[in-house]
């Protein structure tokens, strides 16, 4: 997995890319939770499991994250867990 940013004024934006998994969860964590109040694109996430889930709920629990631009396998899981109100 791969993070991308962008960061200016009028946008703070993390593009998440390939797979959000237990392996790489650890690795994800601080960026994810470093700012408040910031987009998470999720457009080329290709895989994502319990512990993804997780760290995407924490980040916009307690940082305010926006959960944008959900790829077909981003919107499986949230839709198999009951949560798909939580993307933007």
């Amino acid at each position: 997995m791969s993070i991308d940013s962008q960061h200016d004024p009028e946008q703070n934006r993390l593009t998440l890319n390939g797979e959000l998994t237990i392996y790489c969860a650890a690795e994800a964590k601080a960026p994810l939770l470093e700012h408040k109040d910031i987009d998470i694109d999720l457009s080329q996430l290709t895989e994502l499991d319990g512990a993804g889930l997780q760290l995407l709920i924490l980040a916009k629990r307690d940082r305010g994250a926006r959960l944008v631009n959900a790829s077909e396998a981003v919107n499986k899981v949230f839709s198999l867990t009951g949560l798909a109100d939580m993307l933007e």
